[in-house]
């Protein structure tokens, strides 16, 4: 097979980046890219189509794939720009790529190829101004996926014979995949208390909201400008089995702080919303050495209302929300940050070039 996902950071917004040292090659497991420009059409009081032009496009990109060591740090980097590089040591020779959510307007843009099968040939289709909108991350018993949706200026393609087209393999070839068991979840800042927890899955989600209404501009279909980011939404979801383990949490999380009337009854705060500190590391046993450490600082936390059906389990569905009210160091040790969401890889990679 030789349908491959290629991105390559650009130096300047949708001006095409040639593929080199720089570029990442994914074998992803479903990609798809379209212009999205449906047809304006006019009926004229007729009772079928009388005129039609072509709309304005809204292209858009979606990418799910494995996920590891060797490629996080690349996605986060295009889903949040901010980047800190340490190069290893004798010590510790493994690279840290240190990543954290900010207030700017704008972030990285790449252009992205697709290349896809067709017969004993290939269409090479290429994404031009790609910027990352959204992140997700996924996980439970089974292999670990990370999908990403794209937002981009133009594209265009080209008809390769499978000999011209590479097939890359030395990205992904080392390194392993994440699966549940390699996450350990802190929730609160008590470990002792964090690991008593058990949560069967894990989903991630960061939003960018580009505006890209705000990008085009008279005399040209497409967009004009780099489109800006709106509010960032970041959104944790993670589920677990009722249990006396997890029983004060689960009154925290929908009365907002632990309170008793005379009758030794809990009751809902009359002010006070639940928050907490959350953080996730995911290592693999295969190579402990690499792994990615996730961090928010302070998190809004609630859970679905309770609901029993028969001899069931009962799940509890907990949502987190991180605030970006709260201070992080940064492993230099003296770089402060302001943010809801800090993200540390380490690996064997180097340093990402910052346009």
């Amino acid at each position: 097979m030789t349908q491959v996902v290629s991105i390559t950071p650009e130096e300047k917004w949708a001006v095409e980046a040639d593929a080199g040292s720089e570029t990442v090659h994914i074998r992803a497991d479903k990609a798809n890219a379209g212009l999205n420009a449906d047809p304006k059409t006019l009926t004229g009081g007729s009772k079928s189509i009388q005129k039609v032009r072509v709309g304005y496009p809204e292209p858009s990109s979606e990418l799910e794939s494995s996920i590891d060591t060797k490629l996080f740090h690349r996605y986060m980097y295009a889903a949040l720009g901010n980047y800190k590089f340490t190069a290893g040591t004798t010590e510790s020779p493994k690279n840290v790529h240190e990543f954290y959510g900010g207030d700017q307007t704008k972030l990285p843009s790449c252009t992205n190829t697709l290349t896809f099968d067709v017969g004993n040939d290939v269409l090479l289709k290429t994404l031009l101004g790609a910027c990352c909108d959204e992140f997700t991350l996924e996980t439970s018993d089974d292999l670990s996926t990370a999908s990403t949706t794209w937002v981009y200026k133009t594209e265009h393609e080209k008809k390769l014979s499978q000999a011209q087209q590479q097939v890359y393999d030395e990205v992904q070839s080392s390194a392993t995949p994440f699966i549940g068991y390699d996450y350990t979840v802190t929730l609160g800042s008590d470990e002792a208390v964090a690991e008593s927890y058990v949560f069967n899955d894990l989903k991630l989600e960061i939003k960018n909201n580009h505006q890209t209404d705000g990008s085009r501009g008279l005399g040209n279909r497409f967009y004009g400008r780099q489109p800006n980011v709106g509010d960032r939404e970041i959104s944790l979801e993670m589920n677990t089995i009722f249990d006396t383990s997890n029983l004060q949490l689960v009154v925290q999380s929908e009365y907002g702080d632990l309170i008793t009337d005379d009758n030794g009854n809990w009751i809902p705060s009359p002010c006070k919303i639940y928050t907490v500190p959350l953080s996730f590391k995911i290592q693999t046993c295969e190579d402990a050495e690499e792994y990615v450490f996730i961090k928010f600082p302070k998190c809004i936390i609630s859970i679905d209302p309770l609901e029993f059906s028969g001899t069931d389990d009962v799940e509890v569905k907990l949502t987190l929300q991180p605030m970006g009210t709260s201070n992080i160091t940064l492993k230099d040790g003296t770089t402060s940050v302001k943010t809801d969401i800090y993200v540390q890889v380490v690996n064997d990679q180097p340093e990402l070039k910052k346009y």
